[in-house]
């Protein structure tokens, strides 16, 4: 029984990483966002309906703090789905938000689906959704931050 609970250990570590930060005005209702970096290879479409089913949806990169906090999560050099995909190039949680961090030359036709790729300074291409890679995920929940006057 403990090898069993040592390997499901080892498997989730291994598996995924999670990374989390909340903000917010104190007296507010806020969003925390959690990140989640699955390693396991999927297509596009896979990948958003495993981050529907076990978390909120793909992630929406919404402005440079966002991308750094992803940027510190993935391992370097790692080409990663997140929730851009071009129907005029639209977040896959309809988030509305004007940021994009496009490679030199990008977006170049390849694709329909988006890449963070790590490799060059964070930044992002389009790719082929049916091709397989790592992705992202995020959960979001509201929550009340209270202040002690």
């Amino acid at each position: 029984m403990f090898l069993f609970l040592c390997l499901i250990f080892t498997m989730t570590q291994f598996c995924c990483s999670e990374h989390a930060v909340s903000s917010g005005i104190p007296g507010k209702e806020n969003v925390l966002q959690r990140y989640v970096f699955v390693s396991q290879s999927k297509s596009w479409s896979d990948a958003q309906t495993f981050c529907r089913q076990k978390h909120t949806d793909l992630v929406s990169v919404r402005n440079p703090d966002e991308k750094q906090l992803i940027q510190a999560l993935v391992p370097q050099s790692t080409l990663v789905f997140i929730g851009l995909f071009k129907d005029f190039f639209r977040w896959s949680d309809n988030s509305r938000s004007s940021f994009r961090r496009w490679s030199v030359g990008e977006p170049d036709g390849s694709g329909a689906c988006v890449v963070q790729n790590l490799s060059e300074i964070n930044t992002w291409a389009d790719q082929n959704c049916a091709e397989t890679r790592p992705f992202i995920c995020q959960d979001e929940s509201k929550q009340l931050i209270k202040t002690s006057q």
